[in-house]
């Protein structure tokens, strides 16, 4: 948008026509190797015409407000328009000074004919593109003006608004329907926060420029035009500096829009978009593949869990793991889900090896307690015991060894959270199948907790509480740490043999094909 003002800007005409990728480049190069045909009557109005908008509408405008306490936008474009008219129309600025003006605008309503059909096929690819291009633009603008001006849109409405206005424009000489953006930041700019009141003046405005009043703006100069799209577009330049907010929130979010930007100025803005479409699906595959894993460890004081690395007053319950996944389980990411549970699996091991010999340290440090057995006296340490007599014979009874968990009884528990699941496929569920017999064969008991209800509704259809039973579920995380805590008080408790599973995905998928 930019770029095409800019030869109306500098009045350097008949440069060749741009089309594809890079055009932007080509276009500024044209301007620049043909600045010494630049027209001075031409850039000396589109200067004096940029410099009354900047007054108008940052100095006084703002005064107006204020000294009348309302919020009056006053009209500074059509003030600009009227004037440099009548100015280029008394003095003949575009015969003496050759500033380029609209020229002539045809009057009277042009009558409605149906279109060519055998002009379809070859406008069809075009058509198609250009419309995905009307639609990307055109809600993503009433998106951002609905956020700015804080009203709510319905997308559907717009796209049946756009179909029936293009539909009827078929029938007349006229560009594809579609937003402008320019002309909406003008009309934002302006005050406005409807486009009832302004598009029915709008319609009034511009049937009577058809019909009666076109002959009186044939002098309005091109370049004045495109000074007003040119300030228009400031607000659009200052979204640069959204990128330090992006930055610090969201890496990907920064990328797609430096892609985004590079697709549209290096390539071309169809293409560009489309490929800013492709990239944006790309990071979501890319989140989704590789999402990040938990611990979590009960908040002091309440029944909530939360990620153990984010806070400091937290307990952990020995012998038991809490894992949340923050993803759906779909294809895309179950390697990395089995490979997260694995990683976690060893660190919660290793955390426990070490927490055992720290504890085994403090038992065997030397305390000697000694008891008095009438001619003799026992000494107790934490190594052995010795009876001590008078004749200094010493005769040891027995080794003393730390109290530690045994390996073959239900001493890990190893609880799922389940309500990052929003979606589980098939390979996601054979990938928990998976995950809870190999840890059952590790002697780790396998509890699921917090599942959503479709959740739920797919493991019941896709016959998982065949393999994995309904009493690993819990509806809450609490509900699965007291059940756990609970079973690993009761020391005694042997896995059972039936927990000793082995998931074969091979034989499952032989199931499902025929006997040949």
């Amino acid at each position: 948008m930019f770029a095409a003002q800019l030869h109306d800007l500098f009045g350097i005409y008949n440069l060749p026509k741009r089309f594809g990728a890079g055009n932007l480049f080509y276009r500024i190069y044209d301007i620049g190797s043909n600045l010494y045909r630049a027209n001075y009557g031409t850039m000396a109005v589109a200067s004096s015409s940029l410099l009354f908008l900047f007054i108008g509408k940052e100095i006084i405008s703002p005064m107006v407000k204020k000294r009348c306490k309302m919020p009056i936008q006053l009209p500074v474009e059509l003030v600009l328009v009227i004037i440099t008219t009548l100015v280029t129309y008394i003095f003949d600025l575009h015969i003496q000074h050759g500033v380029g003006i609209v020229n002539k605008i045809p009057t009277g309503m042009p009558m409605p004919h149906l279109p060519e059909w055998k002009l379809i096929p070859r406008l069809l690819p075009d058509a198609v593109s250009i419309a995905v291009v009307v639609v990307a633009i055109h809600i993503s603008l009433a998106k951002l003006f609905a956020k700015k001006l804080r009203y709510e849109i319905n997308p559907g409405q717009e796209l049946y608004a756009l179909g029936l206005t293009s539909s009827l424009s078929g029938f007349f000489p006229v560009y594809p329907i579609s937003c402008s953006l320019s002309g909406t930041m003008v009309n934002v700019e302006a005050g406005s926060k409807t486009r009832v009141v302004s598009t029915i003046f709008t319609c009034l405005f511009v049937l009577s420029i058809i019909l009666y009043i076109g002959q009186w703006l044939e002098t309005l100069p091109m370049c004045v035009l495109s000074a007003i799209l040119i300030y228009a577009l400031k607000g659009v330049f200052q979204k640069f500096s959204d990128l330090k907010v992006l930055w610090p929130l969201s890496k990907i979010d920064f990328a797609i829009w430096i892609v985004s930007f590079l697709a549209t100025v290096f390539w071309n803005l169809t293409e560009g978009l489309l490929f800013s479409i492709c990239f944006a699906l790309l990071t979501t595959v890319l989140r989704t593949a590789w999402p990040r894993w938990h611990f979590l460890a009960n908040a002091k004081g309440t029944n909530i869990y939360r990620d153990a690395e984010r806070y400091r007053d937290v307990i952990h319950f020995d012998g038991i793991c809490i894992f949340r996944f923050d993803a759906p389980l779909l294809f895309t990411n179950v390697e990395n889900f089995k490979k997260s549970i694995y990683k976690s699996l060893q660190k919660w091991k290793s955390s426990e090896k070490k927490v055992a010999k720290r504890a085994s340290k403090k038992l065997s440090a030397p305390l000697k307690l000694t008891i008095p057995l009438g001619e003799n006296t026992c000494e107790k340490s934490s190594n052995k015991v010795e009876l001590i007599n008078d004749d200094d014979h010493e005769d040891v009874f027995e080794d003393i060894k730390p109290n530690l968990p045994k390996c073959g009884f239900l001493n890990r528990h190893f609880i799922v959270d389940c309500s990052g699941f929003t979606f589980v496929d098939y390979m996601g569920v054979n990938a928990l199948k998976e995950i809870y017999g190999e840890l059952s064969n590790e002697n780790v008991m396998v509890y699921f907790a917090a599942a959503k209800a479709p959740v739920r509704d797919l493991f019941d259809a896709s016959g998982f509480y065949q393999y994995v039973p309904k009493h690993n579920f819990y509806p809450t995380i609490q509900d699965a740490v007291v059940f756990a805590r609970s079973r690993k008080e009761k020391s005694n408790i042997f896995m059972p043999k039936e927990k000793l599973l082995s998931h074969d995905p091979l034989k499952e998928l032989l199931k499902t094909q025929p006997n040949h």
